[in-house]
C-alpha cells in the first residue's frame, strides 16, 4: 500500500453490521466508501482542527478524504487488520431525531426510542456479527435482535457477542473484555466533558474471533495493564511504529473507482491533509477496537452542555459489558469447583 496513493474499484463492503446500506470498500477491504451529508463532512474536518475534538480522535476510523464528485468520505476500515473480526454496532442515545427534522419524523423517531430500548437505556443493538469456529462461519444476528427486545434483555445481545465457547482459553476473553472496558471509559469521560450533541452515532466495538490470532495479538502486548492497553499505553505502542504514524502525517491521494449517484463508475480520488488525519496512535492491533463511527448528525453544542443521552448510552454498555465478564467469572469458578 503506498503512501502516495492507492488505487483499486470499489466493492460492496461486506463488514458492515448496522446504518445504511450501500456503503462500499476499495478491494483489499483497507478502506470503507460511504455516502455522506453536509453535516458529516463538516464534523470530520472540525475533528482535525478543533481542540474541544482533540481527545477524540483517537477513538473515531482514520479519515482518509473526501471523494471529489460525489461528497462520499473515505475511512480507514476498523476491522481490517483482524483475522476474524466479531464486530457490534451500539446506536447510542436517547434522541433519534435531529433537530431539524419534521414533526413527522420526530414523531416517529420518538416512538421508535420509546418501543425499543434507546429511551430508557441510551443503547441499541443495531446487530453484530461473531465467528463460529465449530460451523467455521459467521453467526449473523440482525437489526431485528436488537429492536424487538426489551432493556432487560440487553444482557442477552452482549453475552450473544462475547459466547463463552468462542474462545477455548476464558482468560483470553476476559482479557479482551477489559480492554474494550478501558476504551468505553475513555470515550465517556471524553463525551462527559465535550459539549456536542450527536444522533445516530454508534459504538463500534471489533474483537479478533481468531484464537490464535487473538492469542498473538495480547501476547504482542506482553503483559497487559488492568483496564487493557489504552489511552497513553497505545500513544507509546505507536511511537514504536513509524509506519503507522508516517501514514497519518503525510498527505495522501486516493484513487478508487467510485459509483456516481447515477450508477455509472467512474474514477474519483479523495485527497487528505495531515490536518484532517487522525487516529494515527491507535493503529497497532491489540486484538481488539472501539471507535465512535457515523456522525451525519453530529454538531458542537456550546453553552449545551455534554449529551447526556449519548453518555447514559456509554454507561449502560459499561455495566454490559462487566456484567459479561461477571458472568464469565461465575462460569470459571463453577467449571473449576466441578
Amino acid at each position: 500500500m503506498s503512501l502516495q496513493g492507492i488505487s483499486g474499484k470499489a466493492v460492496p463492503f461486506d463488514g458492515q453490521v448496522g446504518g445504511h446500506a450501500g456503503v462500499m470498500s476499495v478491494e483489499d477491504g483497507s478502506m470503507i466508501i460511504k455516502d455522506s451529508l453536509p453535516k458529516e463532512r463538516a464534523f470530520y474536518a472540525l475533528l482535525g482542527t478543533h481542540e474541544a475534538l482533540a481527545p477524540l480522535r483517537d477513538y473515531v476510523p482514520e479519515y482518509m478524504g473526501q471523494m471529489k464528485l460525489t461528497g462520499s468520505i473515505v475511512l480507514r476500515n476498523v476491522a481490517y487488520e483482524f483475522k476474524k473480526p466479531n464486530i457490534l454496532d451500539v446506536k447510542l442515545g436517547t434522541v433519534l431525531y435531529d433537530e431539524d427534522a419534521d414533526e413527522t419524523k420526530k414523531a416517529r423517531m420518538i416512538e421508535t426510542a420509546r418501543k425499543t430500548t434507546s429511551l430508557e437505556s441510551g443503547v441499541r443493538l443495531t446487530g453484530f456479527k461473531v465467528w463460529d469456529p465449530s460451523k467455521n462461519d459467521y453467526e449473523q444476528t440482525p437489526k431485528s435482535f436488537g429492536k424487538s427486545i426489551k432493556v432487560s434483555q440487553l444482557p442477552e445481545g452482549m453475552a450473544k457477542f462475547f459466547p463463552a465457547a468462542a474462545i477455548q482459553d476464558r482468560a483470553l476473553l476476559t482479557a479482551v473484555i477489559d480492554g474494550i472496558i478501558g476504551e468505553v471509559q475513555e470515550i465517556k469521560e471524553i463525551f462527559e466533558k465535550v459539549e456536542m450533541r450527536m444522533v445516530g452515532g454508534s459504538l463500534l466495538i471489533v474483537w479478533e474471533g481468531d484464537e490464535e490470532a487473538l492469542k498473538a495479538s495480547l501476547s504482542a502486548t506482553e503483559e497487559l495493564p488492568e483496564g487493557g492497553l489504552t489511552g497513553k499505553h497505545k500513544a507509546e505502542a505507536a511511537a514504536a511504529a513509524p509506519a503507522a504514524a508516517e501514514r497519518a502525517l503525510k498527505e495522501v491521494e486516493v484513487e478508487v473507482t467510485g459509483i456516481a449517484k447515477g450508477g455509472a463508475a467512474e474514477e474519483e480520488s479523495a485527497e487528505t491533509s495531515s490536518s484532517l488525519s487522525t487516529s494515527s496512535s491507535k493503529k497497532l492491533s491489540l486484538g481488539y477496537a472501539v471507535k465512535m463511527i457515523d456522525f451525519a448528525h453530529t454538531r458542537l453544542a456550546p453553552g449545551e452542555g455534554p449529551d447526556k443521552g449519548v453518555v447514559l448510552g456509554m454507561e449502560t454498555t459499561l455495566n454490559l459489558l462487566k456484567g459479561r465478564k461477571a458472568e464469565l467469572a461465575a462460569m470459571a469458578e463453577d467449571a473449576g469447583a466441578a
